[in-house]
């Protein structure tokens, strides 16, 4: 829908014709007055700095979405800067939805009117489809050399530059994200009480997830159906090769780096953590002097956070190769005896996982004093990104995002989201528990008391400590099933097939324990804006 006005007095029509647009889409009054703020705040600008005697309103409206293009002759201007003073911070908390471009002579304004919560649901559905149908195509005409050569230098490659791009987000993100929440508390007092504060919770939902594992483990017994199969087939070395020091000592040892640059080169998030930590502390402590460094960290922050943003809103092309990797290549036969045994234990990992999430819902009710319904509401159209990317710290700016909108103040969720996406590894703690159990009952290992404590204090350090790679997991399941003196070649070889769907309920699992003791340590700090959370 297009429409051109006069643009020195027209502005009063174009923005009838955009509220009877608008009405016929049906939109609720708060987007419509909304939409129509920034109308009105664009026009106006476009018209003070236009040359021109045109104004293109253009309006289009797909699945989930309806945007509004405004497009003048005139000189540069900045649209945030430019709005009357009433409406400037009102202006600027549009920026998310409102895009200015100057190129040649012309001003354009683009203004998203209406955003669905479920569009990038659509989006991803779309990319699952379409991975089918070109996956169907492909598998009907191909032969299984063809399809073997495309999966294995179409697909895969456009799976591992997403991940690779994913991997290479987090070091800086952690890092600027600390630094500069810890450069803008107001002493280094109120630092200490939040990191204790959030670091008890972390530990406190650890060991509860632990106890659930291993209480529902014995309870459900999937040991009994699970049969030790030999995988000679399967190379497990890139799991088992990948050694993790689960001592007391060894993850002290490793907090602090004997070079600065290389936990950013090996992706370490425990030093790069502790790095950020000592950068905003000094910051902090250092005052005015040290003014033009905070604000660079603050930079940082954001250009790192406008990268994880971009990157975000390609998931459905992994979705695309995802779906394609797994159904292109010929398919290979399925050892009954190995899908039965992750069956049986995968099903005690998901409801270990149902459990939890009801473990949130009463912490946030009864240690923050908040309605959990609340976050479930605001959550829920984000939960798919989360669980489609596999990785906690990949998430990490989905759920600052959330907290945003949760009324959680950034200098609280830019230190405690970080921290949590590596310390906190809920799901991880409960997977490590479920089918660490189950495979030392199936090798016929005498589980005592203990061996039980053992094993909990070895899923702790694994949690805390694990790097952030594509198949940590299976990396600290090798660890543990080592130290149990099961077979860990034999074990991997039938854990593995399940290790895709159990990574999307460990993250899911993940992200909700960091956004519960986020708002709980807000909540207890005092500095939860209540009325957000409770729109």
């Amino acid at each position: 829908m297009k429409k051109t006005f006069e643009l020195s007095n027209g502005i009063s029509e174009c923005l009838q014709f955009l509220q009877e647009t608008f009405e016929n889409f049906k939109l609720k009054k708060s987007e419509k007055n909304r939409a129509l703020l920034m109308a009105e705040e664009s026009l106006t600008s476009i018209a003070k700095h236009g040359t021109g005697k045109e104004l293109v309103v253009t309006i289009k409206k797909s699945i989930g979405k309806i945007k509004v293009d405004m497009l003048a002759e005139g000189e540069r201007f900045d649209p945030f800067d430019d709005a009357s003073d009433a409406n400037t911070l009102l202006m600027k908390s549009f920026s998310s939805d409102l895009k200015y471009v100057h190129t040649k002579t012309k001003n354009r304004i683009s203004i998203s009117a209406y955003k669905s919560r479920n569009l990038f649901l659509y989006r991803i559905i779309g990319a699952a489809l379409l991975a089918g149908l070109v996956s169907l195509i492909i598998r009907s005409f191909c032969s299984d050399e063809t399809r073997i050569y495309l999966t294995d230098n179409v697909f895969s490659v456009m799976k591992d530059i997403y991940m690779n791009a994913l991997t290479m987000m987090i070091a800086p993100l952690i890092f600027f994200s600390i630094a500069s929440s810890i450069a803008g508390f107001g002493n280094a007092a109120d630092i200490g009480r939040v990191g204790a504060r959030i670091m008890g919770i972390y530990l406190m939902t650890t060991i509860i997830c632990i106890s659930i594992g291993f209480g529902l483990t014995f309870l459900l017994k999937p040991y009994n159906y699970a049969e030790a199969v030999t995988q000679g087939a399967l190379d497990m070395s890139q799991y088992t090769g990948t050694q993790i020091d689960t001592s007391v000592k060894g993850f002290l040892m490793s907090i602090v780096p004997a070079n600065f640059l290389e936990p950013f080169v090996k992706n370490d998030t425990i030093p790069i953590m502790f790095l950020a930590f000592l950068v905003g502390l000094a910051t902090l402590l250092s005052g005015e002097k040290t003014r033009p460094f905070a604000t660079f960290l603050d930079s940082g922050n954001a250009v790192f956070m406008k990268i994880a943003d971009v990157v975000m809103q390609l998931i459905p092309i992994m979705i695309f190769s995802y779906v394609c990797v797994t159904l292109v290549p010929p398919k290979s036969s399925i050892n009954g005896g190995t899908l039965k045994s992750m069956l049986a234990a995968a099903a005690a990992f998901v409801l270990t996982i149902i459990i939890m999430m009801g473990v949130y819902i009463l912490l946030l009710r009864v240690m923050g004093g908040l309605n959990p319904i609340k976050l479930i509401k605001k959550y829920a159209p984000h939960a798919l990104k989360v669980i489609v990317m596999g990785s906690s710290s990949a998430a990490i700016p989905i759920n600052m995002e959330v907290c945003e909108e949760l009324g959680v103040p950034s200098k609280i969720y830019s230190l405690t989201i970080p921290l949590g996406a590596t310390i906190n590894m809920d799901g991880v703690s409960m997977y490590l528990a479920v089918f660490g159990l189950t495979f030392a009952k199936i090798y016929g290992i005498e589980i005592t008391l203990p061996v039980l404590l053992s094993m909990a204090f070895t899923i702790i350090m694994l949690s805390a400590g694990a790097p952030t790679i594509y198949g940590v997991s299976l990396i600290c399941l090798s660890v543990l099933l080592t130290s149990l003196g099961v077979p860990v070649d034999e074990a991997l070889g039938q854990a593995v097939g399940m290790e895709v769907i159990a990574g999307m309920f460990r993250t899911v699992n993940n992200s909700i324990g960091d956004m519960v003791g986020t708002l709980i340590t807000a909540s207890k700090e005092g500095v939860l804006d209540r009325e957000k959370y409770n729109k």
